[in-house]
C-alpha cells in the first residue's frame, strides 16, 4: 500500500510499519548536488506548497510543543516568504507571546543572513536592541578560539586567541597591517615588522614616528635615538 495507517493511529507513507506519528519512507538514489538545472533537488523530499501568487506570501512548518492548534503551546516555525522572481525568503521564528510571533532569522533572496533583522546588508547581519557580543567558545582549555580569514581558499589572516591564552593578530601575506581610527590609518606595522605611528611607510625604522610624540619627565618632546 502506499499509504498505511496503523493501530497505533501512526500513518506511514512508502512504509507499512510507521514507528512515529507520520512517517515517510523512500528509495530515491540521487546523489544530492547544492546546485542543480531544476528549481529543487530530487530525493525523498516533504514538500509544502502555496499555489497563490500573491507577493510575500508563505509555505511553512509550524512546530508546536507544550499545546495544540494555533492558540496553545509554543510554536516555532521555518518557511519560504515569496520573494523576486525563483528565489524566494527562508525565514525562522517562534511564538513570543499568547498572541504574538517573531521572526528571528532570515536568509533573504541574495543568500544574505539577517538574525534579527528581515534586511540583511551583508552576509551575515546581525541586529538586537541588546548587547550585540557574538562568543566564539572552546571546550577545551587548549583549544584554538578566533576568525580565519581566506581569499580564494587561501589563509589571509587571523585574530585567534591561543592554546597558551595569549592573542594573535596576523597578517599571513607579505603585506602591511593597519590600525586606525575615522577611516584614517594612524598606526602601520610593515611586512618587515617595522612599525609606523603617523606614516603608512616606516621605511627602514623600528620604529618611526611622523609627528609629535611627547614624554612626561624631561621635557615635552623626543630625539632621534638608537639603541645601536
Amino acid at each position: 500500500p502506499l499509504v498505511t495507517i496503523a493501530s497505533t493511529g501512526n500513518v506511514g507513507i512508502g512504509t507499512t510499519s510507521p514507528s512515529v506519528k507520520t512517517e515517510i519512507v523512500g528509495a530515491d538514489a540521487t546523489v544530492y548536488a547544492s546546485t542543480g538545472a531544476a528549481r529543487a533537488p530530487n530525493g525523498t523530499i516533504l514538500r509544502v506548497a502555496n499555489s497563490d501568487t500573491t507577493a510575500g506570501n508563505l509555505a511553512a512548518i509550524d512546530l508546536n510543543v507544550a499545546g495544540t492548534g494555533v492558540a496553545g503551546g509554543q510554536h516555532a516555525y521555518i518557511g519560504a516568504v515569496q520573494g523576486a522572481s525563483y528565489t524566494p525568503n527562508i525565514v525562522f521564528g517562534q511564538s513570543t507571546g499568547a498572541a504574538a510571533w517573531t521572526e528571528r532569522m532570515r536568509i533573504d533572496t541574495s543568500g544574505n543572513v539577517g538574525i534579527g533583522t528581515t534586511g540583511p546588508a551583508s552576509i551575515v547581519s546581525i541586529n538586537t536592541t541588546a548587547n550585540t557580543l557574538p562568543i566564539l567558545e572552546s571546550s577545551s582549555a587548549t583549544g584554538l578560539v578566533g576568525w580565519y580569514f581566506q581569499k580564494s581558499a587561501v589563509l589571509k589572516g587571523f585574530l585567534r586567541v591561543n592554546a597558551d591564552d595569549t592573542m594573535s593578530l596576523n597578517n599571513q601575506a607579505i603585506k602591511k597591517l593597519d590600525f586606525g581610527t575615522d577611516g584614517t590609518t594612524r598606526m602601520t606595522i610593515d611586512s618587515s615588522g617595522n612599525v609606523g605611528i603617523g606614516t603608512t611607510n616606516p621605511s627602514s625604522n623600528t620604529l618611526q614616528v611622523t609627528g609629535s610624540a611627547g614624554k612626561t619627565v624631561g621635557g615635552t618632546s623626543w630625539q632621534d635615538l638608537s639603541d645601536a
